[in-house]
């Protein structure tokens, strides 16, 4: 259904992608994890490939606020798939478990 205040679509953006120019993943979807977001696909795409990767990180690759990448990776965390790992300092976040994709 597309709101008539904002003429936003859910499912077209679900698909498309939002006005942020962020696309969701599809559950189902073979390219990545399900219920994940462009950004936070490559946040687990980043970590397994062995990058040591810090919210600045996504911030500066994706032109995000703080507010933004803090909420992208607490979803991860929240999920189990990665965790902070704060020594050395300034910290880092890794892999819990290996993710298909």
């Amino acid at each position: 259904m597309i709101s008539r205040a904002t003429g936003w679509d859910p499912q077209r953006a679900a698909t498309l992608g939002d006005s942020s120019g962020v696309t969701s993943v599809v559950p189902g979807d073979n390219d990545g994890v399900p219920g994940v977001n462009e950004r936070q696909q490559w946040i687990l795409d980043e970590l397994r490939a062995g990058t040591d990767l810090r919210r600045g990180d996504i911030e500066s690759r994706y032109k995000c606020s703080a507010k933004t990448a803090k909420r992208d990776l607490a979803e991860l965390r929240e999920r189990g798939l990665i965790e902070f790992v704060a020594k050395p300092a300034p910290g880092h976040y890794r892999l819990l478990c290996p993710v298909s994709g």
